[in-house]
């Protein structure tokens, strides 16, 4: 007699449940949750995810996960078993009020330089909604963005702060403005050189604009086999200073054009106070093509 032979499949039927059906965090918290399934022989899969991972995140290892609390708000922790059953734990993150807030004091800056302010809150991880800057004082020395840039305007001292959340504000952080660099950048000709054209002028170009200063009147051009001084134009513009001799120079000549200390100030009236020099020789005008080389007038 010939038997039937029936196949039976076996329908897992598992729920699964959660160790907490809600909890409630502050940014930057974690809190472990644990999974059962209702079977204790259940093998499968356990996947968890978060209805909103901007406001808390998990991470998980099987039946075990972590929730991390990023920002305030609420969502929810879902474990999900092969089958399709599921259970839920509600997250809620809480705001924290920041308690102080503080700016590293004093601040040092050179005009037309600027810089990034930061400020430190109070717990550390305290929510920030917004954080605005302002001058207290000073506003002619420094400028400052809403977002914290600051750039030197002229020397002096300022005063600046922060607030955050629209009412809690920082400490009053003190500014010092300093005047720029007040260097050489270039000479014309340069230091040593030779074979200068007798028809050239000399030139010698600043980091900042120049002014007259108090020894002015002493720049001056001097041949240094004899001593004597030749006459020429002295001229500012801008950065750069320039003297035009107003005859030819001697050829085969050792000349030093000379910018005594003191003699150009930039505009908040600091002296440069170093001398500046620039010493050459002329050519041998013979080899020079004159036709091409003597500025008219001359």
């Amino acid at each position: 007699k010939d038997l039937d032979v029936w196949t039976v499949f076996a329908t897992d039927n598992s729920t699964v449940s959660l160790n907490a059906n809600s909890i409630s965090l502050t940014p930057g918290e974690s809190m472990p949750l644990r999974a059962t399934a209702s079977n204790s022989t259940y093998s499968g899969n356990y996947s968890w995810s978060s209805t909103n991972s901007n406001v808390a995140y998990v991470r998980s290892s099987g039946n075990s996960a972590t929730v991390y609390a990023q920002s305030p708000g609420n969502t929810t922790i879902r474990v999900t078993l092969d089958n399709g059953k599921f259970a839920e734990c509600g997250v809620s993150v809480k705001s924290i009020a920041p308690q102080s807030a503080s700016v590293s004091s004093p601040i040092y800056i050179s005009v037309d330089d600027s810089k990034v302010l930061s400020v430190s809150v109070y717990p550390s991880n305290a929510t920030i909604n917004s954080r605005k800057w302002y001058i207290s004082e000073g506003a002619d020395y420094v400028s400052l963005t809403a977002s914290g840039t600051l750039t030197g305007r002229n020397p002096g001292k300022a005063k600046v702060y922060c607030t955050i959340n629209g009412s809690l504000d920082s400490n009053e952080a003190t500014v010092y403005v300093s005047e720029p660099s007040f260097t050489v950048t270039s000479k014309s000709p340069t230091q040593g050189a030779t074979e200068i054209s007798p028809f050239a002028g000399m030139s010698v170009s600043f980091s900042l604009a120049i002014y007259q200063g108090d020894n002015y009147s002493s720049i001056c051009l001097r041949n240094k086999d004899t001593g004597h001084e030749a006459e020429g134009i002295v001229s500012i513009d801008g950065k750069r200073i320039s003297f035009i001799p107003q005859q030819p120079l001697a050829p085969l000549t050792n000349y030093q054009f000379e910018i005594p200390a003191n003699s150009l100030q930039n505009k908040w009236g600091t002296s440069y106070s170093s001398s500046v020099y620039i010493n050459f020789k002329t050519a041998d005008w013979e080899k020079l093509k004159l036709t091409s080389s003597i500025p008219s007038g001359f």
